[in-house]
């Protein structure tokens, strides 16, 4: 679920995130993407100075695909090392990084009385250890320095990473994970060559059958000695952590990625909706579920932590990670103290792939729709351009199979999301609140679902998270959490100043195409075609539906408002537009370059429809 060692007290900030943040702002993209039927890009015609919200939103899934197919390109190589009879990672073996190659304690007593393992196997790999002798009868002049290492932990970071000194030592390329890597991205272009329809049947089966594996996992850990141990750790929280800012930033990052909100693919997804299908329904089924997973998954990974601190006969504190450490380290070092061990660890991989899978197929889906709106000629070139994307997404992760690719992986999972995605949420709230209107966009839901609909009398309970305790929640974390942002650190590795400053360049570069493109807007359609700045937030002839016979549904007029700051604008410039039907023939298109459009336009609309069945 995250950083385990915030354990329970995590899900305090979580569920107050969840309420706060996930749902108010889950539920404005989906009926976003449901009502427009269009992409990241385009859904946001009703204030075309916020277009490049979508092309931020599309930068940071860029980023997001590299780094996480990554992650599911370990999972690949584990997954394969699993099916061997006995785990590689369950003792220090040849491939081990410590002196002499051997696990073992400090002492003789500490060894037969503490830390004896079944079938006498040693525990821990000791860094920095000096012993004469290494057979488990006669162990003497025997020394420790540093901490205890699991076997796997050795095996994850020096035998799957092989770990430079620093992000700026990259001096190899390791063949087995570039192979898995390719592996796993011609298995997602396999899944999306053939169009949203075939992935959405794909998507049925990564989403339900990671459950089924959860579940026998869980069966299987809570029968295990020491498990209560570990649900009682869970279950135990440590309240004075609420003090520390980095839990609160990764409840709310924690929250922000498993609904996917601000990153493009939830609207671009719910564009293949039906017109008229409950979007309340949707958005409570979607966050309730994740609340339940999330606890769940708890449950299941700390009785595996207990049982992993009864046979070492340490407190579970001393066995819990941070980062990737329970996927890669812990969890895979207590499965080898089960029974038919390969077999368990297979479907622990197995279920990390179909859950990294689901969450890459909306990103990929973002990119391509984002590059074919704008270049709308290779819709019907899908294909081509899903293969172009994946190809270019490949090359640059190979910089992560580097041995300071982890370096990189975990400076891209710190900087590219977070506040980027903060502050994508706060401009989504004051588009829709302050801008277009809630007004507005209640019309519009209900003429997309029915007056009845649930989601429409209820609608008032969004428009004051959208209006007012949405953006002050995201105002306040961003405030609170910057005053004491720590320098990413990976361990006892502190990264140097520039990778800091690039991270936050990263994070620079998301927002920059929110910022970039209504300089744009304002120095062309306002500065150069010299028209009212009123049309950058004004909604542009054809927002709305994309589809004519989702069109006729809406009664909208244009130069019509609520928004708070466009009723301001008018009150200080004294100006207004007409009040005219949706495709009024005076007003202006942006996406058309300025030009004025007329009702001839229904034609090229028409066309649109058109291409984006064939994109259906």
């Amino acid at each position: 679920m995250t950083d385990v060692s915030n354990h329970s007290v995590f899900l305090i900030p979580y569920i107050i995130f969840l309420f706060f943040l996930g749902i108010p702002l889950f539920y404005l993209e989906v009926n976003l993407g449901q009502f427009t039927s269009q992409g990241a890009t385009h859904c946001w015609k009703m204030a075309p100075i916020f277009k490049g919200l979508g092309i931020s939103m599309s930068i940071m899934s860029f980023f997001f695909t590299i780094y996480y197919t990554m992650l599911v390109g370990y999972s690949v190589l584990y997954f394969i090392l699993s099916f061997r009879k006995e785990l590689q990672w369950a003792t220090c073996g040849s491939w081990a990084n410590c002196v002499s190659n051997f696990s073992s304690l400090t002492t003789q007593s500490n060894y037969e009385n503490t830390y004896k393992y079944p079938n006498d196997r040693f525990l821990y790999t000791f860094l920095g250890q000096n012993f004469t002798e290494t057979s488990s009868s006669n162990i003497t002049n025997g020394t420790q320095y540093g901490k205890p290492v699991l076997p796997s932990d050795d095996y994850f970071n020096n035998y799957i990473l092989n770990k430079s000194e620093g992000i700026d030592f990259i001096s190899t390329i390791d063949w087995r994970l570039v192979l898995c890597l390719l592996g796993t991205w011609i298995l997602i272009y396999i899944c999306l060559f053939g169009g949203v329809k075939v992935s959405g049947k794909i998507v049925y089966f990564t989403s339900v059958f990671p459950y089924v594996i959860l579940l026998i996992l869980g069966i299987r850990g809570w029968m295990l000695p020491g498990m209560s141990d570990g649900i009682y750790f869970y279950m135990k929280p440590d309240v004075s952590r609420l003090r520390e800012t980095r839990v609160w930033n990764d409840a709310a990052n924690q929250i922000f990625f498993i609904l996917s909100v601000t990153y493009g693919g939830l609207i671009t997804l719910s564009s293949y909706n039906k017109f008229n299908q409950s979007t309340l329904g949707n958005t409570l089924l979607v966050s309730v579920a994740n609340v339940i997973t999330s606890i769940f998954a708890g449950f299941v990974m700390f009785a595996y932590l207990g049982y992993l601190a009864h046979i070492t006969g340490q407190n579970v504190t001393d066995v819990v990670s941070q980062g990737p450490g329970l996927a890669f380290i812990v969890y895979p070092y207590a499965v080898t103290t089960l029974p038919v061990a390969p077999l368990w660890s297979i479907l622990f991989f197995f279920m990390l792939i179909l859950l990294g899978l689901d969450s890459v197929f909306a990103g990929i889906e973002t990119i391509v729709v984002t590059v074919t709106d704008q270049i709308q000629i290779l819709r019907r070139y899908n294909a081509l351009v899903t293969f172009i994307v994946c190809t270019v997404l490949f090359g640059l992760g190979l910089l992560l199979c580097t041995n300071a690719g982890f370096y990189w992986l975990t400076l891209l999972d710190n900087f590219t999301g977070s506040y980027a995605a903060f502050i994508i949420g706060l401009l989504e709230c004051i588009c829709i609140a302050y801008v277009y209107g809630s007004n507005n966009f209640r019309s519009d839901i209900e003429a997309m679902l029915g007056p009845k609909n649930w989601g429409v009398r209820l609608y008032v309970i969004f428009q004051i998270c959208w209006s007012f305790i949405t953006p002050l929640v995201i105002i306040g974390l961003i405030v609170f959490t910057s005053l004491n942002y720590p320098p990413l650190e990976v361990g006892n590795y502190k990264y140097p100043r520039w990778a800091n400053s690039l991270g936050w360049a990263l994070m620079g570069l998301i927002l920059s195409g929110f910022v970039f493109y209504a300089i744009y807007a304002i120095i062309y359609f306002v500065i150069i075609k010299k028209n009212s700045f009123r049309i950058l937030i004004n909604p542009q002839p054809d927002w709305g539906p994309l589809l004519e016979q989702n069109r006729k549904k809406v009664n909208y007029y244009y130069g019509k408002h609520d928004g708070y700051l466009v009723r301001l604008f008018d009150k200080i410039t004294k100006k207004t537009l007409s009040k005219q039907k949706l495709d009024g023939s005076n007003s202006i298109d942006i996406d058309n370059n300025g030009e004025e459009t007329s009702a001839s336009n229904q034609q090229a609309r028409n066309q649109v429809e058109i291409e984006f069945t064939i994109r259906l």
